[in-house]
């Protein structure tokens, strides 16, 4: 039984070999490695760049021809902190009404100010800590999360941009990235 299937498969495979056999020597035939007809023409024939080496005077002039669309030098602003480039924090009375949302919140003679969230199993608000009295002093880093007071603030609750504290019905917040109101611009008619 196993001799007819060998027979079975040699006579449905031997054509497929033969064809094979067949349409190699026709390609050989046609496509001699030897004659004109084996290189191919259809790659295109690309330009040979001229090696010659080039002046520092001619590259001065074509940089020089695109130097008028180079643009000027940015001017960087530098940001202000408030009330304190004096060395001047809050009076008692202006901290006391601190309320809303706040850049920096002013307690004593230091201004604390929210420079991320860390959130890994619980929200952490970290802040840093300037004494305004002494500006040139490295400021000092404070890590808060829920429930803990700074000085006489609780904290309420921090989220992944803001802390919130709260003393007695007074609410505060830091917020990471606190948007600035546009100043506006006088005489803007043309």
């Amino acid at each position: 039984m196993n001799t007819a299937r060998a027979k079975a498969l040699l006579i449905k495979t031997l054509p497929v070999v033969l064809l094979a056999a067949v349409l190699l020597l026709v390609d050989i035939a046609i496509n001699r490695p030897d004659s004109a007809a084996a290189t191919s023409d259809m790659l295109p024939r690309l330009p040979q760049a001229s090696l010659s080496p080039s002046s520092s005077a001619e590259a001065d002039a074509v940089l020089a021809l695109y130097q008028q669309f180079d643009a000027p030098a940015a001017i960087v602003a530098t940001d202000p902190e408030p009330a304190t480039q004096a060395g001047q924090g809050l009076s008692q009375q202006q901290q006391d009404a601190q309320q809303g949302l706040l850049r920096a919140l002013y307690i004593d003679n230091k201004m604390y100010r929210l420079t991320a969230v860390v959130n890994q199993r619980q929200a952490i608000a970290n802040l840093t800590v300037t004494d305004v009295q002494a500006p040139n002093a490295p400021p000092q880093r404070l890590a808060l999360q829920k429930g803990d007071t700074l000085h006489q603030y609780e904290v309420v609750s921090v989220t992944a941009r803001r802390i919130t504290f709260r003393h007695q019905q007074r609410e505060l917040w830091l917020q990471l990235f606190t948007p600035e109101p546009a100043d506006p611009v006088a005489n803007n008619l043309p």
